[in-house]
């Protein structure tokens, strides 16, 4: 199997325009990617897979099957230096056909392994939750990756790397959070609401 794998940033949107063209192709370019968050929030970014053949994405420790074949399965685990790994989440990202007909991975699941198509780029969520309490400073990080199939031995691939540079800045708690909503209406909008004429 060809696996080709890389770092995005939480903002990278995998894309799958009509006819199944890709437009994902910078998404393999980068082993490597820096996060800057606060204290009590959280920092993301995505690892994107892709092969020429059918394979499973796992992000959890427990043996993988399918019934269609006897499918590679690779496995993420990700970790930081001197930080709980229960502070780390790894979803794997589901397509769904936008109204452009368009597929976007928009679907965070909650299962732990999902199949992945030939030639179909896969994103998995990364997301750290950083403490009130966490010490400010620079922590380094790594997706590690293995790959079998069936009963075979783990293979370990070569890691993604990543650094977090955690402020010195506490975010408050929702409860404590401040809102205020200042709606401005365009008289244009409030015309076509009353399906009268603007300026009437």
């Amino acid at each position: 199997m060809n696996l080709i794998y890389g770092l995005v940033d939480e903002s990278f949107k995998c894309t799958y325009g009509i006819g199944g063209i890709a437009e994902n192709s910078n998404a393999f370019e980068s082993k490597e990617i820096s996060l800057v968050c606060a204290k009590n929030s959280f920092a993301a970014f995505q690892v994107c897979l892709k092969a020429d053949e059918p394979f499973i994405v796992s992000t959890g420790k427990n043996p993988v099957f399918s019934p269609k074949g006897l499918y590679n399965n690779v496995r993420l685990e990700c970790c930081i230096e001197s930080f709980p790994v229960s502070n780390i989440s790894m979803l794997p990202e589901l397509y769904m056909e936008d109204d452009d007909a368009i597929l976007k991975a928009d679907i965070l699941s909650e299962q732990e392994y999902v199949e992945v198509r030939p030639g179909m780029t896969q994103p998995v969520w990364v997301e750290v939750a950083l403490p009130v309490d966490m010490q400010a400073g620079i922590y380094k990080g790594q997706v590690d990756l293995y790959i079998h199939k069936m009963f075979q031995d783990e293979k370990k691939l070569s890691p993604l790397t990543f650094t977090l540079e955690v402020k010195d800045v506490t975010l408050p708690c929702p409860e404590e959070y401040r809102f205020y909503l200042d709606l401005w209406q365009h008289p244009s909008n409030v015309s076509r609401k009353h399906e009268v004429r603007l300026w009437s």
